[in-house]
């Protein structure tokens, strides 16, 4: 079965923690043990689903990177990852899958490491 954008199947299919209001607090809360991650910015609507609206990651400190975007978006979706490989391939599936509107160009590899995209090989 197709997953089909704003499906609450989509939604589930994401594979990350959350989603928590995306405040100060609930960072501060939910991120403990680690610094690579991925993450997703959007909200819940009255259906119940979560509406991705950006995806990213962080190599170096997902608390911080997730700060800068309090008071633009409402709730996030997160997870660690162990590797920069590992976040840049969940970034690019979660791109391909989501089509958030607020990434305008396709997720680029970590600096100084040749990387393709699993899904589409850019």
């Amino acid at each position: 079965m197709a997953l089909v954008p704003g499906s609450s199947k989509e939604a589930a299919a994401t594979g990350l923690f959350g989603p928590y209001l995306l405040s100060e607090y609930e960072i501060n809360h939910n991120l403990v043990g680690g610094d690579n991650g991925v993450y997703a910015l959007g909200f819940t609507g009255k259906d119940g689903v979560f509406y991705i609206d950006r995806v990213g990651r962080s190599e170096k400190n997902l608390v911080d990177t997730l700060k800068k975007y309090e008071g633009m978006y409402k709730e996030f979706k997160f997870k660690f990852y162990e590797t920069e490989r590992a976040c840049f391939d969940k970034e690019c599936e979660l791109f391909h899958a989501f089509t958030p509107r607020d990434n305008i160009a396709h997720p680029k590899a970590p600096k100084g490491i040749r990387l393709k995209c699993p899904v589409c090989g850019l």
